[in-house]
């Protein structure tokens, strides 16, 4: 039973340690003031009514009670050759400061579906999801952008959020590989199932010739014999999310081997193959709060279609000597006959070359409890 459960324990953490892999990826450039050129380039666009006013939302798919930011965005459209040919691409940027003596904006309000804003600035909220599901399972928010100056038309934004619960559900950024506001989900497939003739209609199970009734009764016999010498339970062992306990190192892993990407950039992914991997472990078990920067434990996520992949773990090292650690912890909720439930939430790492990038991983989860 130790070799199983060893064998098991030690495979998880063995993901969690080669998931902080090197990556080819591009750095994200802060925007700063504008130049005067890109001044006249602005007043232009809004001269021309060429500037496209939105409201960004950082998520758009959203758990109960969760939180998103709403700022005020403008698209610039592209500058024109003399010819009339474009010579770059359009460009989203936040609500600049220049545009305040141009517009007001003002009169944030949810439409519908209830929820909560809370203000930052005046280009800035916060919208927290309601607790249950409203009608239709949307919510709407809309702001004014009033005009300051003559012949400026008043502009009214509105932005649509989409109210969604999952049992399972992890949420991950780190925007230099890519992976901005990204949402990954998952439901249980139970895992492998045995032959059983409880609750089959006793006509129909009259009807199964007799050597099948008794191989269906064996198979059943050995999968409780199997679980209760070891104290395993099989189906949860092969199922897709899985959390198992082992005595003799008084660690517990959680393995999630099939995460939907639910979503990405914040709005619903288009992509229904792209899927993650993940998998962490912690010293202990039952409930409780664990912290994720002891000796041989760790965290480790996977995205295989995009071959991403960041993690943590003590004493891992980045290419240059970086430490790498978790930060955060795992709660475990609940721990009944058949499901562990808990949330997680810790900084995550990446090492590309000699840099070293940092994101963060947090979420929920429902899994089924294996030992």
């Amino acid at each position: 039973m130790y070799n199983l459960i060893g064998i098991l324990t030690r495979s998880l953490f063995l993901f969690v340690l080669v998931m902080i892999a090197g990556l080819a990826v591009v750095k994200a450039q802060g925007a700063g003031a504008m130049t005067p050129q890109e001044r006249q380039w602005l007043d232009e666009a809004i001269a021309r009514h060429a500037a496209v006013f939105s409201i960004a939302a950082e998520r758009t798919l959203l758990e109960p009670k969760e939180t998103t930011s709403l700022v005020v965005h403008v698209l610039l459209p592209p500058h024109m050759s003399a010819d009339g040919v474009p010579t770059d691409m359009p460009e989203d940027v936040p609500f600049p400061a220049e545009l305040e003596s141009k517009y007001k904006v003002t009169n944030w309000h949810i439409l519908e579906g209830g929820g909560d804003l809370i203000k930052v600035d005046n280009e800035t909220y916060s919208y927290s999801a309601p607790a249950a599901a409203p009608p239709n399972r949307t919510m709407s928010v809309s702001v004014d952008l009033l005009p300051a100056q003559p012949g400026l038309a008043k502009v009214v934004l509105i932005q649509t959020l989409y109210f969604v619960q999952n049992e399972t559900a992890f949420f991950v950024n780190m925007p230099q590989i890519g992976l901005t506001n990204v949402k990954c989900v998952s439901q249980s497939n139970g895992g492998a199932k045995v032959p059983s003739v409880q609750g089959l209609d006793p006509r129909a199970l009259a009807n199964l010739p007799p050597d099948v009734r008794q191989k269906m009764a064996q198979a059943q016999a050995q999968m409780a014999a199997a679980q209760g010498s070891s104290g395993i339970d099989p189906s949860a062992v092969s199922s897709n999310q899985m959390s198992i306990y082992d005595p003799d190192n008084d660690q517990t892993a959680v393995r999630f081997s099939t995460l939907n990407v639910q979503m990405d950039h914040g709005r619903a992914a288009t992509n229904a193959g792209l899927t993650a991997l993940l998998n962490f472990n912690f010293k202990g078990k039952g409930e409780g709060t664990y912290t994720l920067n002891a000796d041989g434990v760790g965290l480790g996520i996977y995205l295989p279609n995009q071959r991403k992949g960041a993690g943590c773990g003590t004493n891992q090292k980045g290419a240059s000597g970086q430490d790498m650690p978790c930060t955060g912890n795992v709660v475990i909720t609940s721990v009944g006959d058949k499901f562990v439930k808990g949330t997680v939430r810790t900084a995550i790492w990446t090492s590309v070359g000699n840099e070293i990038f940092r994101g963060y991983l947090y979420g929920k989860f429902t899994v089924n409890r294996a030992r």
